[in-house]
């Protein structure tokens, strides 16, 4: 006698009434009962296929009337235990391929997205949400690429559809607040950031952002209380990172050297501890370069070599430190231990593990050629080697292809260059290669060129400052002032980094607004987060002063920068230039 088990799935769709026909039936009844069909089945329990899917096509009418019960009785009358199992699998069957066919559409849209190829990428991601309308992924990736096409009051509609259709999504939640951030609209994002704190609390994204947010906005003291409030919770890397950064902004080195040193007894507690204490421990050794304090770098640096002694990161920040110290050959040593050490293929780390592996080898031979190319005047030779290497083992990276770009063009070979930008484009390599190809065809005299490849670059990545900072200063090499500071202000508005207030000051300067300049780069220093150093923004701010005649508020500015960056010579400089304009040469 074949066993029951194969029924429960069915009977929770089957009315009490109904279960009395549960009864076995005699081979009369058996024959007397019409077989139901599959598209019947499917609609009786509430399956919803995928548009285009044959059971779709069924007409409607042939599920209308049904119940569940009547769908379970046919079911269990059928010949065979074996036809029904066929029936449920087949169900199965559509479900599973149309997630399939769900994921593949959202791969492919991300790839044409990488290409630049925004129209095609917004068109996939479109149908990705007919086929399932409740699905974040796709809604977040709508919403984000029209962001970064600058399309706004779009992005912000379909963030708002997003969490209406996904109620309860934290992490839509959170892209929505960060997008809002970015917007100039900080009410607005720390809504969703209250919300998001009270879904999931002491979330390290919501927290972060949160906490930058009011970085921003000069809240100084409310940001830090939101990163101490989460670590409370539980140890968060990235918090504990911006919580340091937070008191090296605002020259507190000797807690942030307290905070990173909390932190890496901390990360000890987290699944991946190791893995989370060396990237601690990698900016503790950036603060204490900063610090000027060499030796305790070097300690830090033999600790995380230690805790992980196959990191790329470990080794690429190993050969930054020895190159900036003038050691090349030790620098040059780490960089060819760390390549020869391939990323490991081992299935059981996850895609999403070994393609950062991936990436952080991509990384070493991209610094490293960068390094060979500021060598020598002819250090391209050597960098154009590396990258060689580099791409017969990563062919299809477009970071690699821009970096060989850039190579190319400082070699004088231009059409080697636009060739190696254009791949790299196809091929991912995004806002950097739009900068240099078009750097090179203004060089070449092809103004309208490269004013497209810049406007291309700006729908590509509407956030990003470098190609921003590149584009206004082509405007101001064309005279455009006008527009040079429309994009600056925008950009400003949207990612307020340290570069684009420092060049936004100095058209105003090349202008001779120094007042204007001033309070850009105050802005600039109070806005700036992160470990992003800001010594060239109190020189530069000191140095205005200087021209303003403002000889207390310069030396103000000197010091006030020193404190953040105690081994900046610059602003060692900037002091003594005051004592000597002031007389006091021994000082000086």
């Amino acid at each position: 006698m074949p066993s029951r088990c194969w029924m429960w799935p069915i009977l929770w769709c089957v009315p009490a009434s109904s279960m009395q026909f549960f009864a076995r039936p005699s081979g009369s009844t058996l024959r007397q009962i019409p077989l139901i069909s599959v598209p019947e089945l499917q609609c009786n329990l509430g399956f919803q296929p995928p548009p285009g899917h044959a059971v779709a096509r069924y007409k409607r009418r042939q599920c209308n009337g049904a119940t569940g019960g009547k769908a379970a009785l046919t079911v269990l009358t059928n010949k065979s235990v074996e036809g029904a199992t066929r029936v449920l699998l087949g169900s199965s069957r559509a479900r599973s391929a149309a997630k399939h066919r769900l994921i593949t559409l959202f791969r492919r849209a991300r790839d044409a997205q990488n290409r630049g190829a925004i129209g095609q990428a917004r068109s996939l991601l479109k149908y990705c949400l007919q086929l399932e309308t409740s699905d974040s992924h796709s809604w977040l990736a709508l919403a984000r690429l029209e962001a970064s096409a600058g399309n706004e009051d779009v992005a912000r509609a379909l963030f708002e559809e997003a969490c209406s259709k996904c109620p309860n999504n934290v992490r839509l939640l959170h892209a929505h607040g960060v997008f809002e951030a970015h917007n100039a609209n900080p009410e607005v994002a720390r809504a969703c950031f209250e919300a998001s704190e009270r879904l999931e609390r002491g979330n390290a994204y919501v927290c972060h952002a949160w906490g930058q947010l009011e970085e921003s906005h000069g809240n100084i003291e409310e940001a830090r209380n939101i990163y101490e409030q989460c670590v409370r919770v539980g140890p968060q890397v990235e918090v504990y990172r911006a919580w340091a950064a937070l008191e090296v902004q605002q020259g507190n080195l000797i807690a942030a050297r307290a905070i990173y040193r909390r932190s890496v007894e901390a990360a000890g507690a987290l699944n991946d501890g190791q893995e989370a204490k060396v990237k601690l421990i990698l900016e503790w050794v950036m603060l204490e370069r900063r610090m000027g304090k060499l030796d305790a770098a070097r300690k830090l640096l033999a600790k995380a070599s230690q805790l992980l002694p196959h990191s790329s990161e470990v080794a690429l920040a190993h050969a930054r430190f020895e190159w900036s110290a003038g050691s090349w050959k030790v620098a040059r040593i780490h960089l060819r231990a760390a390549i020869d050490l391939r990323p490991c293929g081992n299935s059981s780390l996850g895609l999403k593990r070994q393609k950062q592996q991936q990436q952080g080898h991509i990384a070493l031979f991209n610094a490293w050629a960068s390094f060979e190319a500021k060598a020598s005047p002819r250090g391209y030779e050597e960098a154009l080697s590396v990258l060689d290497l580099a791409l017969n083992r990563y062919p299809d990276d477009g970071s690699l292809l821009q970096s060989r770009g850039a190579i190319l063009r400082r070699a004088g070979d231009l059409e080697g260059a636009r060739k190696a930008f254009a791949e790299s484009i196809r091929k991912g390599g995004g806002a950097p290669a739009f900068v240099g190809w078009a750097l090179l065809e203004e060089a070449a005299g092809h103004i309208p060129t490269a004013a497209a490849l810049f406007a291309r670059g700006a729908m590509a990545d509407v956030n990003h400052a470098p190609l921003h900072n590149a584009r206004a200063n082509f405007e101001m090499r064309r005279g455009n002032s006008t527009g040079a500071r429309i994009i600056f202000e925008e950009a400003c508005r949207r990612n307020p980094c340290a570069t684009l207030w420092h060049g936004w000051s100095q058209l105003e300067l090349r202008d001779g607004a120094l007042d204007r300049a001033a309070d850009l780069l105050l802005r600039g220093t109070s806005s700036v987060r992160g470990l992003e150093h800001t010594s060239f923004l109190w020189h530069s701010l000191g140095m205005v002063r200087l021209k303003q005649g403002k000889f207390l508020d310069a030396l103000h500015a000197f010091k006030k920068g020193l404190r953040r960056n105690p081994g900046s010579s610059q602003l060692f400089l900037g002091i003594a230039r005051v004592y000597a304009l002031r007389g006091l040469y021994g000082l000086a």
